[in-house]
């Protein structure tokens, strides 16, 4: 069965959000992380509600109304959404109300709001969606199992239009942290890897329509090093059947570092120039694969200024993050 994108719409460093257009420039890295250009939610969400909302769940909530209106829908048929993190500023905040009242006299709502399922659950209930309601939380595959769960409901009966979003927030504090360990891989010189975040959000369908954006052709999520036998088996499959015909690829979006062994692999297929690093303008966080296929969606539509190459027409998106999963996606201008 054939999916759709019917409608899609990101918060993110680019400052997406409500834009008709936007420019393919690099954020300011002032920071040392990147952070979401936030638009005035009092336009999307009742200010009486914005109070008691973090930036995470804004971000969600804002997102997910906009995609909603693009697709002329009032409910989707379910919302299934994709965090690694999940709502990181009450969690901190809960943390410290922890140690500084010594455990005694909590205010609840940043505990009631730190967990990952606080944005599907606060949509739904903006909303009054009475439909599923699912949160995925697989790391640097959130969003992508997301997805795939998304494709096999609408792959049977009773589904049409599915509400999909990844969302993931950035601290100073989980900065820090990030910065300490090993959650984020380190590459310094011409090509640096940023912290980021960013909320984007999808209407996918088994119904095509005059707002159909792209055709979903196929995802595939799958462990291991580039120099595994395993590894390449498993792109190649994917690569192949998806793009059988080279010089009918137009653009790979990818989230590889140049210095990665895969790197080499998609440069070999591909050819440098019909490759985009995504992450020069998004950010390294969980959830980025969803800032990537909103972004692919907007270059098939030839709404992105300063994008490289002619406006695509199918475009191959390929993430990975600091462990060994990897995942590919294609989505086809109808």
């Amino acid at each position: 069965m054939e999916l759709y994108f019917n409608a899609a719409s990101a918060i993110s460093p680019l400052g997406s959000f409500e834009n008709e257009s936007i420019s393919l420039q690099p954020p300011d890295r002032a920071l040392g992380y990147f952070v979401s250009r936030e638009p005035d939610y009092r336009n999307t969400i009742d200010k009486k509600l914005l109070r008691r909302m973090s930036k995470f769940i804004k971000m969600a909530v804002a997102g997910s109304v906009d995609c909603l209106a693009a697709a002329g829908l009032e409910q989707p048929d379910a919302i299934i959404t994709g965090t690694g993190l999940g709502c990181l500023t009450d969690t901190i905040d809960f943390l410290q109300q922890m140690n500084e009242n010594a455990e005694t006299l909590l205010n609840p709502t940043a505990f009631m709001q730190s967990t990952h399922n606080t944005a599907s659950g606060q949509i739904a209930l903006l909303l009054g969606c009475k439909n599923l309601n699912i949160t995925f939380s697989q790391k640097n595959i959130s969003f992508e199992s997301a997805l795939l769960h998304a494709k096999m409901m609408l792959n049977g009966d009773g589904y049409r239009n599915i509400l999909v979003g990844g969302i993931d927030e950035i601290t100073p504090e989980s900065h820090g942290l990030i910065s300490q360990t090993s959650c984020m891989r380190k590459f310094e010189g011409e090509y640096p890897v940023t912290a980021g975040e960013g909320a984007a959000f999808f209407i996918l369908s088994n119904r095509q329509t005059e707002k159909t954006l792209a055709r979903f052709d196929g995802i595939s999520i799958f462990n291991g090093a580039a120099a595994d036998s395993s590894f390449s088996d498993s792109f190649s499959r994917f690569f192949d059947e998806s793009c059988p015909d080279a010089d009918h690829f137009d653009l790979l979006i990818t989230g590889s570092h140049p210095s990665d062994e895969v790197y080499h692999l998609l440069s070999e297929k591909t050819g440098d120039q019909k490759i985009l690093r995504f992450k020069d303008y998004c950010g390294e966080y969980d959830t980025s694969t969803s800032f990537a296929l909103w972004l692919a969606l907007e270059l098939i539509g030839g709404r992105v200024e300063g994008s490289p190459g002619s406006r695509p027409e199918r475009v191959l998106i390929h993430n990975q993050g600091s462990g060994p999963c990897h995942s590919l996606l294609k989505v086809t201008a109808c």
